[in-house]
Formats: C-alpha cells, sequence, structure tokens
C-alpha cells in the first residue's frame, strides 16, 4: 500500500520523494523565430511551419503552411507552447516542423518521450499566467528565461512516465474517436457527393430490375439541361433555392451563466463547448434550444459559415439554429448539401472588421433536388453515421472528464500510481 507523506513547497505541497526544479533543468528549450514570408508555401514545400497557437488542436496541430529556409526546429514529440498572446496554450509536434516566434519548443533531458512535460505543463498553466500574464485572458509574451525558470513538482523519472502513459492512453481513446468520426464524415460526404453532385446514384434505387451494383450516370441515366443552374441534372429532377426548406433562428444568451449544473438548467453552446469540454450552464426559459440532430450554423466571427450537428443545450449568440420549413428535406440530407456549399458561404462572408454569414446567400444557393426516395435512403445512410458519431462523442467527453479529473491529482501526488513500493515513500 502506498503511503503518502507530503512537505511544504513554493509550489504548494507535494509528495516527500519528490522534488521541486526550474523547467529549465528538466528539459531543453528551443524559441521560435520566424523566417521571411518569402519563404512560405501551402503546396508542402519544406518544413511545416506554425506560426503560432491559430493550427493548435486538442492535443496535435494542423498542417495549414510550409516553410523552404526554417530558422528554428521543433522535433517531432516535442511540446510545443505559445509565448505571444495568448500565451500558455499546448500541442505536440507531430512531425519535426519548423516554429515562428509565437512558439517555443520544450524536450525532456531525460525521457524520450516528452508526454509528461505535456500533461505537467497543462496542469500548470494557470500558474503559469498567474506569474507572467497577470489576472486577463490576453497576455503579451513569455520569454525563455520566463520558461527556463519556471518551478515545477518533478517525481521521480519512473513515476513521470507512469502519469504519463496513464494520461496519454486516455487521450489515445479519445483520438482514436476523433479520427473514426472523420472517416464515418468522410464517407457520407463521399456518398453525398456521388449520388447528388456526380448524380452516380445506384440505378437499382429508381428501377427495381436493375440488381447490379450500377450509378444511374454509368448507366447512361437520362439527363436534362437546366438553364438555372447551367448544367445537366438527372430527368425529372427539379431546383430550387435553398429559402424554400429551412430558415435561420438566431441563437440567445442566457441573462446568467454558471459554471456548475443547476436543476432544469441546459448547457450553454459556444465553440468552445463544441470543441472542447469547457462548460457553462443557463436557464432555456425562451431561448433557442438545440438537440442532437439539430444543426447550427456559426453566424458571428472568424469561423462564420461553419456548421455544427446538434449537442443538448441553448444555442449561443453567435449561432443560429437552422430550422426546416417542411419534409421535402431531413437535416441529414440538408447538412450534407450545406456542407458541399460550405467554402462558398465561408468565403463570401459579410463585415468589414467582424465576419457575417450572407444569410441572404445562403437562402438563395440554387440546388438540383432529388427524388424522396433517394433523400430517404442517403438520410438512413448518413443517419446511422451520425449516430454512431453522437454515441463517440459521448464517450469522448466522458474520457475527458475522467482525464481533466485525474491530471491535477496525478501532478500534485494526490493520486499516486502504484509502481515498485520499496521507491515511494
Amino acid at each position: 500500500m502506498i503511503k503518502n507523506k507530503f512537505k511544504d513547497t513554493e509550489i504548494g505541497e507535494i509528495p516527500i520523494d519528490w522534488d521541486v526544479k526550474k523547467l529549465g533543468e528538466i528539459s531543453n528549450i528551443t524559441m521560435g523565430q520566424s523566417p521571411s514570408s518569402k519563404t512560405y508555401n501551402y503546396e508542402g514545400i519544406g518544413e511545416p511551419f506554425f506560426q503560432g497557437r491559430k493550427d493548435f488542436g486538442d492535443k496535435y496541430p494542423k498542417i495549414t503552411m510550409w516553410c523552404t529556409d526554417p530558422k528554428k526546429i521543433g522535433k517531432k514529440g516535442d511540446v510545443l507552447i505559445s509565448v505571444r498572446a495568448p500565451i500558455g496554450d499546448l500541442n505536440i509536434a507531430p512531425i519535426n516542423c519548423c516554429i515562428g516566434r509565437g512558439l517555443a519548443a520544450i524536450s525532456h533531458n531525460d525521457l524520450e518521450n516528452n508526454e509528461f512535460l505535456y500533461y505537467l505543463l497543462k496542469d500548470s498553466e494557470k500558474r503559469l499566467l498567474s506569474i507572467y500574464g497577470g489576472t486577463g485572458t490576453v497576455f503579451s509574451a513569455i520569454t525563455k528565461g520566463n520558461i527556463v525558470n519556471f518551478s515545477i513538482p518533478v517525481p521521480p523519472l519512473e513515476e513521470q512516465e507512469a502519469i504519463a502513459n496513464t494520461l496519454s492512453c486516455l487521450d489515445g481513446k479519445i483520438e482514436c474517436k476523433n479520427k473514426q468520426n472523420k472517416i464515418l464524415e468522410e464517407i457520407a460526404q463521399s456518398i453525398y457527393n456521388e449520388w447528388f453532385v456526380n448524380f452516380n446514384f445506384p440505378m437499382k434505387l429508381i428501377d427495381e430490375n436493375f440488381k447490379e451494383e450500377i450509378g444511374y450516370k454509368d448507366a447512361g441515366g437520362e439527363m436534362e439541361f437546366n438553364e438555372e443552374l447551367g448544367k445537366e441534372i438527372p430527368q425529372g429532377w427539379k431546383v430550387g433555392k435553398l429559402k424554400n426548406f429551412f430558415k435561420f433562428i438566431k441563437g440567445k444568451k442566457p441573462q446568467k451563466l454558471f459554471e456548475n449544473y443547476k436543476n432544469n438548467f441546459l448547457e450553454y453552446l459556444t465553440i468552445n463547448s463544441f470543441n472542447s469540454c469547457e462548460k457553462q450552464y443557463g436557464d432555456p426559459k425562451n431561448k433557442v434550444i438545440l438537440k442532437e440532430l439539430d444543426l447550427a450554423m456559426v453566424m458571428d466571427g472568424a469561423s462564420s459559415g461553419t456548421l455544427y450537428y446538434g449537442k443538448n443545450g441553448i444555442l449561443g449568440s453567435t449561432f443560429s439554429k437552422i430550422e426546416l420549413l417542411n419534409n421535402k428535406f431531413s437535416y441529414e440530407y440538408l447538412y450534407h448539401v450545406l456542407r458541399h456549399y460550405q467554402k462558398i458561404i465561408s468565403e463570401n462572408t459579410t463585415g468589414s472588421a467582424i465576419p457575417h454569414t450572407d444569410k441572404e446567400l445562403v437562402y438563395n444557393i440554387k440546388i438540383p433536388i432529388a427524388t424522396s426516395k433517394l433523400q430517404e435512403e442517403f438520410t438512413m445512410i448518413s443517419k446511422r453515421c451520425r449516430l454512431q458519431i453522437i454515441k463517440n462523442n459521448i464517450q469522448n467527453q466522458q474520457l475527458s472528464e475522467i482525464r481533466d479529473l485525474l491530471l491535477p491529482k496525478l501532478m500534485s501526488g494526490q493520486v499516486r500510481i502504484p509502481l515498485n513500493e520499496e521507491k515511494i515513500a
């Protein structure tokens, strides 16, 4: 049985067999340096380039830019930390990469894996901000000296590995389900594109005499030119504007929000709550309520035009709920219609300082309208994918809550992972 004994230190109580050290004593720190903008490209030439936190994901950044003349390199597995406003955000480098002045790369001196440092810094983020950033949410910068001299709790190496393995196992399960969700989304969208954009839906869905797996266009299905769209569509299909099938209902923020759940309250849905485990709750009275299979679109800000499938809660003020006007479309079918036009919607926002989704542009998009039979068949396929995605998201939320509950306890020594008991006081 492990008996915890603690001692007082400058960073609070820690187990008696742990040390307090400066981050620079156990790690190597590389501050980023931005190369010339002439060396940037989007064609995958050179090293992946991360200028700052804008490409950060849950744990790993998304590669959107490359650099042919990197000045500073973060190695695969290094912890990337944002050192310019807002400071403290963390990711792990998925590959050797160029890092700009908005980032620093941190690697452990004694462990091949930097997962422990990643989780240690996640747990220490508030303390880091309180020391070097003040009390707001936007800060100027932290220096290499700040990082080097930041005091941290240091368990024995074996325990560091055990802590990292425990937390990364939970994150690995979350990542696996996220990948599965992405595949399910791509499958459904690929089917939509094949059926309703390429018009190569299975012939047997409209002609029972067809037993072979052959598409409408491949089988020489009859097409007719439509002047409104300026292209050929399957014979018998109609054309309509999206405003005939749905309307936007603007979300509304509750007067008061609470960090903890209260009776009859619902989660307040913002972009952060969709993308992470951040939660606030409010009174649903006279608010726009979203359910799991409803659709919402971001109407204001940098993410304007982005679509989200529902999540039970009160819809935030930067969103609009998408409400069907009739039963001619299903939410499943409409979701993939709007995803098909996502780029057009996102690139044609209104407003100069703050982008806004152009509702009239969306309403006036003209689309070929498939037969009810095809829509129903597609809805069944897509809904199966969607329900599995919802199930995965619920499981991920539970895993995230377990991880976030364990993180401070493991990093403070309140919970210890059983190792060789003789090595732990």
